[in-house]
């Protein structure tokens, strides 16, 4: 609320009362203020609703089937080559061990 008086106190007067509707406006701020946390949209947001459906239990399994044998088989595929390479590194360190040995 603005009051505006025509003499040189007004311009005074008029800032004290926009000060106290700020500090008005900060305190219903504080009291209208809701923790976001505690709200009902927060929380079905952040919980997964069960699907009892044989069909939505077969989807998933399939998605884990997939993705497990797809890991699998570029482990599988790599594992002569992991063998090699670690033969290799072992018989590197070694002769480097035997030499500082030596």
């Amino acid at each position: 609320m603005l009051v505006s008086l025509r003499y040189p106190a007004g311009k005074f007067r008029e800032k004290r009362v926009t000060n106290i509707t700020k500090r008005n406006n900060r305190q219903n701020k504080k009291e209208l203020a809701v923790d976001v946390r505690s709200l009902s949209s927060t929380i079905r947001k952040k919980t997964s609703a069960s699907d009892s459906r044989p069909s939505a239990a077969g989807v998933g399994v399939l998605g884990v089937v997939l993705i497990v044998s797809l890991i699998t088989s570029i482990v599988v595929s790599d594992l002569g080559r992991m063998y090699t390479g670690v033969k290799k590194l072992y018989k590197l360190c070694h002769k480097r061990i035997c030499r500082i040995k030596n």
